[in-house]
């Protein structure tokens, strides 16, 4: 709902004032800004490509902030953190609720994330045709060993996201969101794209830069050629700590009938349940997993 105003009653939302336009026409008359992979919306600026939207672009970045936050926000801050004018924030705000991304708040006049971002959320497991065929197996291999229990895919060569989820059963948990995004060399999920996948992903990841999470992140284009040849070799990934303390993951791929890589299956938890080195039980029921779903998918 848009809160109503005497002022601005077609629009609906608290109109900035107007000496901010000169702003917004000095910001249309520089170069765009790309914004840096892994939704920080308040990342320094890059060169756009001649083909960028901007005004789209914005709108996307506006978007991230919120969701970043997880609360409500105003124009001000938003305006503040974007290094934009309040009155550019106020355009796309109002275009956002008007289709539903984005709803306002009647008395705080603040905003946040609207029903049609958690609607594509919800569609997210739709486009990749394995999660149907998993979810069984994913419950077994749940019920079997108590872990979380995640199912990812490859966006492409800049990371894997999560495409499904079921919380284990022991007493404390660590869960994640679908829609979750990790960087390939950081992550079981992404080794096993790295491994698995197209045979140019990994020199490509090299080539951008390996990203420090945490200290035992893998950095070293060596020491990364390494672990992937050593996961493609053994059938099985994890990434203890690499993207976040106190985290593990152990995760084997998936294939399709015509044996392509399709995404992969893991038990995920605290180093407390699943250490650096793994209990073998868990990574035998994560690889008869993938096998039954491989299988499921056509793949033989």
């Amino acid at each position: 709902m848009i809160a109503e105003n005497k002022k601005s009653p077609r629009m609906g939302i608290v109109k900035p004032k107007q000496q901010d336009a000169p702003a917004e026409r000095q910001a249309r008359a520089r170069k765009g800004s790309v914004r840096a992979r892994g939704g920080d919306a308040t990342a320094a600026p890059k060169r756009a490509s001649r083909y960028a939207v901007q005004s789209l672009m914005l709108g996307l970045r506006v978007i991230e902030a919120l969701a970043a936050s997880g609360k409500e926000r105003g124009i001000t801050e938003l305006a503040m953190q974007l290094k934009t004018s309040k009155w550019r924030i106020f355009r796309h705000l109002h275009s956002l609720c008007e289709e539903g991304y984005v709803t306002q708040d009647p008395v705080s006049d603040k905003f946040q994330l609207g029903r049609r971002i958690y609607s594509l959320l919800e569609a997210l497991p739709n486009r990749f045709n394995f999660v149907r065929e998993a979810r069984e197996e994913m419950s077994v291999l749940r019920d079997h060993r108590g872990h979380t229990v995640v199912l990812a895919a490859p966006v492409d060569d800049s990371g894997v996201v999560v495409v499904d989820a079921i919380e284990g059963v022991h007493a404390v948990q660590f869960s994640l969101k679908i829609g979750a995004i990790f960087d390939l060399h950081a992550s079981a999920h992404g080794k096993a794209a790295l491994a698995f996948g197209p045979s140019d992903w990994l020199e490509r990841v090299i080539a951008r830069g390996l990203r420090r999470h945490t200290e035992f992140t893998i950095v070293d284009p060596r020491v990364l050629r390494r672990e992937i040849e050593r996961v493609r070799s053994q059938g099985w990934a994890s990434a203890c700590e690499e993207s976040f303390r106190g985290v593990n993951t152990v995760v084997a791929p998936l294939f399709s009938a015509s044996r392509d890589f399709v995404g992969t299956i893991a038990v995920f938890g605290s180093v407390e349940a699943l250490p650096r080195s793994p209990d073998r039980k868990d990574i035998e029921a994560v690889m008869a997993a993938a096998h039954r779903i491989s299988q499921k998918l056509g793949w033989k």
